[in-house]
């Protein structure tokens, strides 16, 4: 029996697997990475909906990458796990969802240093647009994500 994974969430695949394949684009060029999230995003959403919500996910990849002094990393979009850059990007987008500015603005800060402005407005939008749409992430505990930035392991991979 196949047991139900964090990706197995709409709003939580969205987030990761859009980031994935965004980030992907800009690394390696391919337009076909941004094709694929595209493809996520209506399939998920249907395709009036997908294009603005991709619109805000280019918006906060973007200014990530621009803000951030060291290269954002990913994992590739068939792993089931995540790495420490999207456990903060996720933390980022469920704290905005769920109100906890203080745990998005640690996540932003952890992720591009103190330039973290755009970012957070950026994310905002992306946040807002995804609950519209029905993918609202499960909260993640402040504890979880100071256990994230500190580099804490064992209590890390509870977003696993």
């Amino acid at each position: 029996m196949d047991r139900q994974t964090y990706l197995d969430r709409k709003g939580e695949r969205l987030v990761v697997q859009g980031f994935r394949h965004w980030l992907s684009g800009y690394e390696f060029g391919d337009v076909a990475c941004w094709e694929q999230a595209w493809s996520l995003f209506t399939e998920e959403l249907g395709a009036v909906n997908a294009g603005a919500l991709v619109s805000h996910l280019h918006d906060w990849v973007k200014a990530m990458r621009e803000k951030s002094a060291e290269p954002i990393r990913c994992l590739t979009c068939q792993c089931r796990y995540l790495c420490r850059e999207e456990c903060l990007c996720v933390g980022m987008i469920a704290a905005l969802q769920h109100g906890d500015e203080t745990s998005a603005a640690l996540c932003a800060g952890t992720l591009v240093g103190g330039k973290d402005d755009e970012v957070i407005a950026t994310a905002r939008q992306f946040a807002t647009l995804l609950m519209d749409n029905g993918a609202r992430l499960l909260e993640v505990p402040p504890h979880v994500i100071v256990s994230i930035v500190s580099g804490e392991r064992e209590k890390s991979a509870l977003l696993n």
